[in-house]
Parts: C-alpha cells; sequence; structure tokens
C-alpha cells in the first residue's frame, strides 16, 4: 500500500486548495519559518468518484511561498526534517534504491517517492497553450543563471551547481523522459472527469459557466519550462524569453528552485502546472486563477490516484539521476 509517497509542492494554498477539497486532512504543522507541511488522504464526505484503493493513500503538501529562495527552502525544510526523524544520514538518503520496487513494502523507506511541484503558471502563446490547460515540465531552466552575455541565455558557469551535473552550469534540469510522458497520459484521462465532478459537487467558483466548463476541453502537453524572478510584464518581453530559451511552455518562480534541490537529494521530480494566463499579459481580467488552480489541483490528483501506473509503467525502477542527463 502506498502511504505518503508524494511531497506536493505549491508556492500558495490558494493553488492547491481544490486538492484539499477533496482529501481529508490528517495533520499541519508550521516551521520557525511559516513553511506550512500538510498530511492529507484522498477522499472525504463529499468528494465522489475515489477509487476505493486510494483511501489509504496519504501525501504531504508543503506551502512554501512564492520564489526561488522561498521554494529552496520550504522543500529543504521538509526533507531534512524527515531525515531527522528516521535519523538517517545524508549520504544515506541521497541514494535511494529502487530496486525491486514493491508497492506492499513501499511505506518503509521514508524518502519522498516522488516530488510535484505545482500550481499556476503564465503560458506562452506559441506554445499552443490557453488558459486553463496543463503542461508537464520536460526540463526546467533558471533564466538569471549564467556569466552575463548581455542577452540570453547567459554562457555557461565555469562550475556545476549539481555535483556531477554540468548542464546545471547554465540552470537546467531534465527530467526523466519516460515519467514525464506517462504523468500526461495519466493527467489526460484523468482531469476532465474531474472537472465534471467539481461542478456536480458545487465545490467549483469558476468565472466561466458550468456549460462552459463542460463544453472546453483541457490540453495536457508537455514541453520545456523557465524560472523567473521577475514576473514577464509585457508581451515584446515575452516574445524574447520564448525565443532565447528554446520555445518553452510556461515561466515559473519556484520550478528549478525544487528541481536543484531534487537533485541534490537523488529524488524524482515532476512540475505540473495549468495556465492561468499569457506571458506578459498584466491585466487581471484576462487571467483566470480559479480554473487554472483547480485543473493543477486535479491533475496531481490523477498522478496520486494512478501513481501504480506512473511508477510500474515509467522505468522508474532503472530510471537515470537527473545528474547523469544531458
Amino acid at each position: 500500500m502506498l502511504n505518503n509517497n508524494y511531497l506536493i509542492l505549491s508556492a500558495t494554498l490558494i493553488e492547491i486548495e481544490p486538492l484539499l477539497q477533496c482529501s481529508t486532512v490528517l495533520s499541519e504543522s508550521c516551521s520557525r519559518s511559516g513553511i506550512r507541511t500538510i498530511t492529507a488522504r484522498l477522499g472525504n464526505s463529499t468528494s465522489s468518484g475515489i477509487s476505493a484503493q486510494c483511501d489509504n493513500i496519504n501525501f504531504q503538501i508543503v506551502v512554501t511561498g512564492a520564489g526561488v529562495v522561498n521554494a529552496s527552502h520550504g522543500l529543504t525544510v521538509c526533507l531534512e526534517s524527515q531525515i531527522n526523524d528516521h535519523k538517517w544520514h545524508k549520504t544515506e538518503y541521497c541514494k535511494p534504491n529502487l530496486t525491486g520496487y514493491n508497492p506492499n513494502n513501499i511505506e518503509e523507506s521514508p524518502t519522498p517517492l516522488l516530488i510535484i511541484q505545482t500550481g499556476i503558471a503564465g503560458f506562452f502563446e506559441g506554445s499552443g497553450l490557453e488558459t486553463g490547460d496543463i503542461a508537464v515540465a520536460t526540463s526546467e531552466t533558471y533564466i538569471h543563471t549564467g556569466v552575463d552575455n548581455a542577452t540570453y541565455p547567459h554562457k555557461l558557469l565555469p562550475f556545476n551547481l549539481v555535483p556531477d551535473c554540468p548542464i546545471s552550469r547554465r540552470g537546467h534540469f531534465i527530467f526523466e523522459k519516460a515519467m514525464v510522458e506517462k504523468s500526461c497520459s495519466i493527467i489526460e484521462t484523468g482531469i476532465n472527469k474531474s472537472s465534471s465532478e467539481l461542478i456536480k459537487n458545487g465545490l467549483a467558483e469558476l468565472k466561466e459557466s458550468e456549460e462552459r466548463i463542460k463544453d472546453k476541453l483541457c490540453r495536457v502537453m508537455a514541453g520545456n519550462f523557465i524560472t523567473v524572478s521577475t514576473i514577464t510584464a509585457t508581451p515584446e518581453n515575452g516574445h524574447n524569453l520564448f525565443r532565447a530559451f528554446n520555445q518553452p511552455f510556461m515561466e515559473s518562480m519556484e520550478g528549478a528552485a525544487s528541481a536543484h534541490i531534487a537533485a541534490l537529494y537523488n529524488i524524482p521530480f515532476l512540475e505540473v502546472r495549468a495556465g492561468s494566463n499569457p506571458v506578459g499579459v498584466r491585466s487581471k481580467d484576462q487571467w483566470n486563477i480559479p480554473l487554472a488552480s483547480q485543473r493543477a489541483s486535479f491533475a496531481v490528483r490523477s498522478l496520486i490516484e494512478r501513481g501504480d501506473l506512473l511508477i510500474k509503467e515509467s522505468c522508474f525502477e532503472n530510471r537515470t539521476s537527473i545528474r547523469e542527463r544531458t
């Protein structure tokens, strides 16, 4: 039985609230620096459509705050607290052994089986995405990392940010292809069902009418993401970033930082987001944060529900480390 094997990162509570609405909160804690950690279980008295085998799947949500510093701090606080709780040395923790994976015994390991960064994001218009669509990151890049080159992307740093990971010299992290592809398949199957359930149970507070939501197909795509520290404020700057960074699908403010920490601990990582607005559009009347938050939350729910497929059918056991990908 899977138990506590999903660590969900969200910058704000509102971005993950729809997942909590269909879950039972088991415990909450707050670090001295304000990092909020919630342990929850899929299913509650008001949710429907949760399969019976998911009743005992627990997961943790870490609300980190926005930005790369908050994200990296929040994830580190969580991981280090688990190490202390289980009295594991860091060297042991950094090398999880997934050989001979057995879902019936996985709760014996305190290591999070999978870190999932989620939330809303700006999507690049050239990606083909629209508001409410979901994207899974194939890679993440800090856009400000490197040696100043006057233009983006910067030149490579003369040192690795992550040991044995040369591509980290440009703040770049590549994710497991098989896992990304399987994630897209699982989400595509589950997300539209989740949207229908939200409407049926009256849990949705969306700007769009029920009829439009029912008719709106949610696309699920995979592509490169970039991480910014300043929200892109003009379409012109958005176009420049799209050209400079290999046509990214989305920009986030936390993804590369979380991927960086996951690489240091050698823990599998996914980033799943839903588009709330086109990159460069600052008029809030063209944003739809409630819809994007719900879509992102229930994409994660789909992954938790079908975690057995994600793990068994994505070459998870024989995955390559983030540090080994070039």
